[in-house]
This record gives structure tokens, sequence and C-alpha cells, in this order.
């Protein structure tokens, strides 16, 4: 698979090359390409990301595969993958052989999360917040996951209470991403696939939405 990844990388070059998103929908079969175009146009999604993801180049889906993917890490400090490419590969192949029972229950944190995620930081849910802000920023995604799977992993009263401080949950993002150590701002901004960062930025947001709900 590697191999063939790899062919299509370099030949990928004539006319308009294709996105990695796109590399893994023509070469991954099975159900994880099903998934993902239902949960594109998922109503939740929609709402939260305020339909502002461009679907032509499947960008909507490539946000997607993200959530779900890193959902299904158990605990991330275990996460070691020096390639998130090659991560998010694996998990569309997870997604083919999913037990019913289980996609079930991942498309319901999926749909939690992005009620969550809108009632939580409105127009800026998985964007970049700044104080004295003038205009809302497009989705990042380095945020779109990191937000969104942390979201997922809470109870539900500690999202109830989550969105009862709202405010501060807001002001938590923003914190991080003004942050004069400049440390997270960097972890969603460069080289966002690198494994150090993924860790520092889960570990991050986590920690803040703890220090919110207690």
């Amino acid at each position: 698979e590697e191999v063939m990844f790899n062919i299509f990388a370099r030949i990928n070059t004539g006319g308009l090359p294709l996105t990695q998103q796109e590399l893994r929908h023509a070469l991954i079969k099975g159900r994880g390409r099903d998934l993902l175009r239902e949960l594109a146009r998922n109503q939740a999604f929609l709402a939260a990301t305020r339909g502002s993801i461009n679907p032509d180049r499947m960008a909507d889906r490539e946000v997607i595969i993200r959530f779900l993917s890193f959902r299904r890490v158990a605990d991330m400090a275990d996460y070691k993958y020096p390639d998130l490419d090659a991560f998010l590969r694996n998990g569309m192949k997870e997604l083919s052989v999913l037990p019913a029972d289980d996609e079930r229950v991942l498309i319901g944190d999926f749909e939690r999360s992005m009620h969550a995620a809108k009632e939580i930081f409105g127009e800026h849910a998985f964007r970049k917040v700044f104080s004295n802000q003038k205009r809302v920023l497009p989705i990042n995604k380095a945020i779109f996951e990191t937000i969104s799977v942390n979201l997922a992993r809470l109870s539900r009263d500690e999202l109830a209470t989550l969105k009862s401080r709202r405010q501060q949950a807001l002001n938590g993002l923003v914190g991080l991403l003004e942050a004069k150590d400049g440390v997270f701002l960097g972890d969603v901004s460069y080289s966002t696939g690198s494994a150090s960062r993924v860790r520092r930025r889960f570990t991050a947001v986590e920690q803040m939405f703890r220090e919110v709900i207690a």
C-alpha cells in the first residue's frame, strides 16, 4: 500500500493534482467512503462549521476522517505516528471493518461534539480566535480535530457544565492561542502532523476544558 500511494504521489502532477483525501478516497475502498460522505452532509456538522468547508476537493471529508481516527485513539500519550497521512489512511481502513454498533457510537460522538462546539464556540467553532478580532477566521484542521475529539471525550454532565461556561471556554482558547511562548499557536499552524505537536495540542485543550469545568 505504501508503494501504491508513493506511485500515485509521483504521477499526481498533471492537470489538477489530487488532495490527500482524494487519494485516500480513490485507493481505499470500503465502508469508510460512504460514512465520510454521509457525515459530510450531517446537519450538526454543517451547522457547527457554518457550511464553510468547501466540499469540492473533499476538504470536509478530511476533517471528518481526522475526528473519526483520533476519536479511536484510547490515549493520546500513545500517539506516535510520524506521518499523519499514514495515520488517516489506517483510520479509513479501520472504518471498513468497524462493527455496526461501534460505528453507531462513533456517529453519536461526532454529532454530540458538533452540537457542543456550535453551542460553546458559536461562529468561532474550530477556528483561531484572538482578542479584539474583527472577522471570523477560516476553519483550522488542527483545531477542528483537537476541539471536536476532546469534546467527544467529555460526559454529558461535563458538556453541560462547559456549555454553561461557554465564555470561559472561549477565553481559554484565546488564552492558548495568545500565550507568550507561542507553543499552542505553533502546534495548530506549522508541521501540524508532527506526533509531538499532535500530543501537545490535544493535552493543552483537554487541560483547558478541565480547568473551565472545575
